[in-house]
This record gives structure tokens, C-alpha cells and sequence, in this order.
């Protein structure tokens, strides 16, 4: 089915180059277009964005049942970038947002639990939120989620979805906002419900220093973590 709507929309998208190409188009018109392409990037954002979480999520486990070795791709990132033909950077934008939508499998039930924040996995998936505006309203969010409360996090999460649906306030419509705007409203809550602000960057940076060896793939040990620049330093020495 999205084949046919792809084939569909080819010609369509052909046609209308063309004639933005000569200005043949009114105003209206070329508003019109922008509104449409905004509208059908956020719905392939959408789309995209479950796809990842599902390359991801079988992506796990042994490396021979890995969907990323079955693909001879090393990681989630390979996958993605080739099949959508984009950059790396890119497709690390669209593994974050799968990570956001995830949804975990209730051990006892088997049933689906809702994802770190469901209000904004519905509007996306309804096509009011593309890639950039997911992670514009969820990272301030992430960054204070581990110190605020819960039913404070829930509370901005509705919010946010609202705001990126296009809220009504005393009576008055107010258009969608865009990605930046949600990233500045994101902002503000969570500065609202973090009021005693983030832990010293140096407090921080010792909680979460540490160095760690992995196991020995192809005789050589790959190592991982986080140093202090004074520690780095002597490394690059």
C-alpha cells in the first residue's frame, strides 16, 4: 500500500516541480505546497522513526539471529543509512527518536507498555510531529527526567502534544508550533519542574566517570567510558 501511495505521489511531486521551476504557481498555491510537504515529511518521519526501533529491536541477541547481520550491516545505523540512502548523522537522529517511541512487553501479560512519553508517540504517529520535532520537545525533558516527578513529566508530555497539534487557549486557536518553538516550550517545563536545577557539572562528571574493558573480539580488547579531562589528557600524552 505505501508503494502505491509512493508511485502515486512521484508524478504528482514531478508535476509540481516543474511548475515551481517556470513560477507558474499562484501564492496560495506555493504556501499550499510547503503545507503538504510538511505534512508528508512528518508522516515519513513517522514511518521511518517505528522502522528504526524495529531494525533495532531485532538487532539484538545472538549475532547470527541479528536482522543487521542478516542484512551485512554492523549496526542499526548501517541499516538505516542505506536503506534510506541518507547520512550518518541522520540516521542517528532517527535511532534517538526510536529509542523515545520504544515500548516495552509487559513480562506477565505479554501486552505492549506505553512509551517513555505517549502523548508525543501519538502525535507523531498521527503525522503532527516529524524527526526534528520529537527530539526538539523531548531532550530537555530527558535531561531533567531522572530528578523530576513523574506526573510532572506525564503533565508536559500532554502539554507538548497539544501544543504540537495546535492548542485552543481562552477560546482561541493557535496554529501548531514548529519544531524550535516545541524545543523552546520543552524548555520551559522543564525548567519548571526541575526548579532546583541540574547537579554542579563537576559533581556530575564524577558520578559518571569511568573506564571499562570489553572482551577480546579478533585478539584486541576494546575499551569504553568517560574520563576527566585531566585523565584524558595524560592519555593524549
Amino acid at each position: 500500500s505505501l508503494e502505491a501511495v509512493r508511485d502515486a505521489l512521484a508524478p504528482l511531486v514531478s508535476e509540481g516541480f516543474d511548475a515551481l521551476a517556470a513560477g507558474s504557481v499562484s501564492d496560495a498555491e506555493l504556501i499550499g505546497m510547503l503545507h503538504v510537504s510538511g505534512d508528508l515529511r512528518r508522516l515519513a518521519d513517522a514511518l521511518a522513526i517505528a522502522a528504526t526501533e524495529q531494525v533495532d529491536a531485532r538487532s539484538q541477541g545472538p549475532l547470527v539471529e541479528r536482522l543487521t547481520s542478516r542484512n551485512g550491516a554492523g549496526n542499526t545505523n548501517e541499516v538505516v543509512r542505506n536503506a534510506m540512502r541518507c547520512d550518518v548523522r541522520t540516521a542517528k537522529s532517527f535511532e534517538r527518536a526510536a529509542r523515545l517511541v520504544h515500548r516495552d512487553q509487559s513480562l506477565t501479560s505479554g501486552e505492549l507498555l506505553p512509551a517513555r512519553f505517549p502523548m508525543l508517540t501519538e502525535a507523531l504517529r498521527d503525522g503532527e510531529l516529524g524527526l526534528p520535532g520529537i527530539l526538539a520537545a523531548t531532550s530537555p525533558l530527558v535531561e531533567v527526567a531522572e530528578r523530576v516527578d513523574p506526573d510532572g513529566l506525564a503533565a508536559a508530555d500532554a502539554a507538548l502534544a497539544e501544543a504540537a497539534r495546535g492548542s485552543s487557549v481562552n477560546g482561541s486557536s493557535l496554529p501548531p508550533l514548529a519544531a524550535d518553538d516545541l524545543g523552546n516550550l520543552a524548555r520551559i517545563w522543564a525548567s519548571h519542574l526541575d526548579t532546583d536545577g541540574a547537579v554542579p557539572r563537576e559533581d556530575e562528571a564524577l558520578r559518571r566517570r569511568a573506564f571499562g574493558l570489553g572482551q577480546v573480539r579478533d585478539g584486541l580488547v576494546p575499551v569504553f567510558g568517560n574520563l576527566l579531562p585531566e585523565v584524558a589528557s595524560q592519555f593524549q600524552l
